[in-house]
């Protein structure tokens, strides 16, 4: 095969990779569309998405999440009828632990003896458990900027 010939399959396969690379974003989902960056959300805005990923069907157990008075984390397991946990975001340390292909999101508090962990999320998807976590992190910034805005002003 001479040259000319050899360009033109180069060519034409490359054209080809371009259309196909091109016809296959048209069809992506809304869920494949990029997040939002969580740090510039509102804390409603974040609790409106914590909210959403928590009621993915895929996940273990369905949760739902609310935010009470002084930064307190309201979390329901919707699924199980179980209470309400609640938890100072002021003092809270989040973990992502996996156990049985299965990432759990969780919050512990920082203060107290024993302190025990709060299951805020359950997935076998690493990158729900990543979106979660970043999302609580936004919302405890938020929570310890308006805290640390009504402290009192010591001269």
């Amino acid at each position: 095969m001479d040259s000319r010939g050899l360009r033109l399959i180069s060519f034409a396969g490359l054209m080809g990779l371009f259309l196909s690379i091109s016809a296959c974003q048209e069809g992506y989902t809304a869920a494949h569309e990029p997040l939002q960056d969580a740090s510039q959300m509102s804390q409603p805005e974040l609790l409106q998405e914590m909210n959403q990923l928590g009621s993915e069907p895929h996940l273990k157990a369905r949760f739902k999440y609310s935010m009470k008075e002084a930064c307190v984390l309201g979390i329901r397991m919707r699924d199980w009828g179980s209470a309400e946990e609640k938890i100072s975001l002021n003092k809270a340390r989040i973990n992502i632990t996996s156990q049985d292909k299965v990432f759990n999101v969780t919050l512990t508090p920082e203060v107290g003896a024993e302190p025990t962990a709060v299951l805020v999320l359950a997935s076998r998807k690493w990158v729900d458990s990543v979106r979660m976590r970043s999302l609580l992190s936004n919302l405890t910034r938020i929570c310890r900027e308006s805290t640390s805005d009504r402290a009192p002003v010591t001269s």
